[in-house]
């Protein structure tokens, strides 16, 4: 039970950061909460400015109908299990209930054109909303893509958005999955600014390449051009630095 309000179903995806839980109100109504993991080693306030952080973001892109809902989130909530009382911190998000993109690719393969398509539109239209609204996800991905009950699309995971606004669209921070990530925010360092609008759009891309084909683009030599890289910077990750992916 977490805060005596709600009631942890089933886990739904794990991510570098967190654990995404079905969840039952008091009121019987289904959410999910985005829970910080414990074991990623992040202090309380790193963890606290993680679900604040993204709830923030939530709020002042305010709604469009292909992106998740934010509900609430509760930088120090209690969680009562078998071995007793113990803090969280979470989000409560609108429950997607057919999962996600990446799910659906796996169990069924490619989908016909039409339908790629089709989705496809829904997910250019959450990207471009965010970014006419001075922001660059740096995380589009299909395991970020999810359906609702009538199977359109509800881009997930704004934990990983930067605003652009004062810096004219470009970032000096590397976010993201490597599969997905534009080459040239994958290999950035502090000293360089990419433009972070260009770096969705190559996100957008892969997504699109994969809906088609149900493989990435060009994955084995970008596994061999990025595997030692990947093993310097997960060797070297402060986990209390949010400026890392």
């Amino acid at each position: 039970m977490i805060d005596n309000t709600f009631m942890l179903k089933e886990l739904l995806g794990v991510g570098g950061s967190s654990k995404v839980y079905s969840a039952v109100a008091e009121d019987g109504n289904e959410y999910a909460l985005k829970i910080i993991r414990k074991d990623k080693g992040y202090s309380n306030e790193t963890a606290m400015r993680l679900v604040t952080n993204e709830m923030k973001v939530m709020e002042k892109l305010g709604s469009h109908p292909n992106l998740v809902n934010g509900i609430s989130c509760n930088p120090s909530g209690t969680a009562m299990l078998a071995d007793g009382f113990h803090e969280i911190r979470y989000l409560v998000l609108e429950k997607c209930k057919n999962g996600s993109l990446s799910t659906i690719i796996r169990q069924t393969g490619p989908l016909e054109e039409e339908l790629a398509k089709f989705l496809f539109f829904q997910l250019c239209s959450a990207t471009q909303y965010i970014h006419d609204r001075n922001y660059a996800h740096l995380d589009i991905k299909l395991e970020n893509v999810l359906l609702d009950d009538f199977f359109n699309i509800k881009l997930a995971d704004l934990g990983t958005a930067v605003n652009v606004e004062d810096s004219l669209g470009f970032t000096n921070k590397r976010r993201g999955t490597l599969l997905y990530m534009a080459p040239e925010l994958a290999k950035i360092n502090k000293k360089e600014m990419v433009d972070a609008t260009i770096a969705d759009v190559y996100s957008l891309g892969v997504c699109l390449h994969l809906l088609l084909t149900g493989e990435f683009p060009c994955e084995e030599t970008f596994n061999n051009e990025m595997s030692s890289f990947e093993t310097e910077i997960s060797g070297n990750t402060d986990p209390n630095d949010t400026s890392k992916c």
